[in-house]
């Protein structure tokens, strides 16, 4: 494979890297796993070390990262959206499989170049091609639907979070609504937006009463995904 000027790899710690995310006025947080992608979208405000995990706080943000997890840091300034510069930061595992993503929502290149400045880069080989989802409903009956549906009728604030091998990302506030699209199950609000692949759910473990349930989330085999979902009242 071929480098190319628009994917680079940064040569720094991821720490490093982290923590001049605040200088950008505002982002993406992507972490997918187990059928579920959360995003986190906002200022990142402080980014903190507490051991081998990095922190990254803020009104919009609530992650933890385990930094010897990360073995590569790419640069990607070649992501677009029409006339958006979507620029982004993938901190990948050893098997180069991305952990979770920095997306820059304002300031466009701009301000990522901004924030990354003085920072050691070297050419980095071209992105596979993205797979485009399949286009597909949703089944009415998907299970996964069930806590949040009772969480847009109970309209009381909820946490959902989703953890995978070196990361977790937390989101708390009130479910206003939650869509079909695409095959997916979508949560969206102006800090958060969860995408729960139909058919990723086959179950929920349901723990606590009235007001603390705590959701989690089981595959075909029985086994949790990552995906939590607190707060849920009646079970």
């Amino acid at each position: 494979m071929t480098a190319t000027s628009e994917r680079t790899f940064l040569n720094e710690t991821a720490f490093d890297v982290l923590r001049r995310v605040p200088a950008i006025p505002r982002v993406m947080q992507v972490f997918r796993f187990g059928g579920a992608t959360h995003e986190r979208i906002g200022r990142l405000e402080t980014v903190v070390r507490d051991g081998d995990d990095i922190v990254c706080g803020g009104a919009c943000h609530d992650a933890r990262v385990r930094a010897s997890a990360i073995a590569s840091i790419v640069a990607d300034r070649s992501g677009k959206m029409k006339d958006m510069e979507l620029p982004r930061i993938e901190f990948r595992d050893a098997a180069d499989g991305v952990i979770f993503s920095i997306i820059v929502m304002d300031g466009g290149l701009k301000s990522f170049n901004a924030a990354l400045a003085g920072l050691s880069e070297t050419g980095a080989p071209a992105a596979a091609p993205r797979e485009m989802p399949e286009k597909k409903d949703l089944d009415e009956n998907d299970p996964g639907l069930l806590p949040f549906v009772r969480a847009v009728e109970a309209a009381t604030p909820v946490t959902i979070a989703v953890q995978g091998p070196g990361f977790a990302q937390a989101w708390s506030g009130v479910a206003e609504s939650v869509r079909p699209g695409m095959g997916f199950i979508n949560v969206m609000r102006p800090d958060f937006h969860l995408h729960l692949k139909g058919g990723a759910v086959a179950d929920w473990r349901r723990e606590g009463g009235d007001g603390e349930a705590i959701w989690t989330a089981l595959d075909a085999h029985g086994a949790p995904t990552g995906l939590t979902v607190r707060g849920v009242p009646g079970l």
